[in-house]
């Protein structure tokens, strides 16, 4: 399942969790995003319980995406323990995605 953050829940949905996450910078219209969307939802999937995944929409979350130094969609940055630990800017493939969030895990 997919979690959607914006400015105001993003601490709870991302920072708070006791879950690493992943989350995603998108912006409506980005072509590569909605590439990358069915390959999120698998992963969210098949690491259930172990993962969350989290998409914020940067038109709508400036403030967050403006913290974390977001400047181009897709920008995905895996969290855990509440702070973020790698990122990647751009669609990285289903395979780099699948080994990006393992990293964590």
């Amino acid at each position: 399942m997919l979690h959607q953050a914006d400015d105001s829940s993003f601490d709870q949905e991302v920072r708070q969790s006791n879950t690493p996450v992943l989350v995603e910078f998108f912006t409506p219209g980005c072509g590569p995003c909605r590439q990358l969307e069915p390959h999120l939802k698998k992963l969210a999937n098949d690491f259930s319980g172990h993962l969350k995944v989290v998409k914020v929409n940067s038109n709508q979350a400036q403030q967050t995406a403006m913290n974390y130094g977001v400047r181009m969609a897709p920008t995905l940055i895996l969290f855990k323990n509440g702070s973020p630990v790698q990122a990647i800017n751009g669609n990285p493939g289903p395979h780099r995605l699948r080994e990006f969030a393992q990293s964590v895990l």
